[in-house]
C-alpha cells in the first residue's frame, strides 16, 4: 500500500540494541512479537513474570539494563505511559522518553523526554 510505513520500519532506523521490557508476561510478549513479526529486533525481552519485579520500580529498569550489559545513563527506556514508564525510568537513571501519541498539550515533566511517533525517536536519542 502506498503511504502506509512497513512495521518495524521505525525499529529498522535506529542504530541501537533494542530490548523490551513489560509488565505483561514472557509467552504472551514472545507470541505477540513474533505475530507481528517484530522479535528479531529485540536482543532482550524482560517480563515482569520472570523479574519478580514491575514497572515503575527501578529494580525492573536496572534489570533491564543489566540484561544489555550496558550502565542505566547508557540506555533509553521509551514507553506510552508517562507514570509507569517515563517516570520509572527516569526514576532509575535512565534517559524517560514518553510516546505521547494522544498528543497532550502539557509539557512532559522535568528529565522526561516526549515523542508522537517513533519515527521522532531517532532524532531525539541522536540529542541525548
Amino acid at each position: 500500500m502506498v503511504g502506509v510505513p512497513r512495521r518495524g520500519a521505525a525499529l529498522d532506523a535506529l542504530p541501537y540494541r533494542q530490548g523490551i521490557l513489560s509488565n505483561s508476561t514472557t509467552v504472551h510478549q514472545e507470541r505477540r512479537l513474533t505475530a507481528l513479526g517484530l522479535r528479531h529486533h529485540f536482543e532482550v525481552l524482560l517480563c515482569s513474570d520472570r523479574l519478580g519485579c514491575a514497572k515503575p520500580s527501578p529494580s525492573a529498569f536496572l534489570a533491564a539494563c543489566a540484561a544489555l550489559d550496558l550502565p542505566p545513563a547508557k540506555v533509553a527506556y521509551v514507553g506510552d505511559k508517562l507514570d509507569v514508564d517515563a517516570e520509572g525510568a527516569r526514576s532509575a537513571g535512565l534517559h524517560a522518553v514518553w510516546l505521547d501519541r494522544a498528543g497532550t498539550a502539557a509539557p512532559p515533566p522535568a528529565g522526561i523526554h516526549r515523542i508522537s511517533a517513533l519515527t521522532g525517536l531517532s532524532a531525539l536519542l541522536a540529542t541525548c
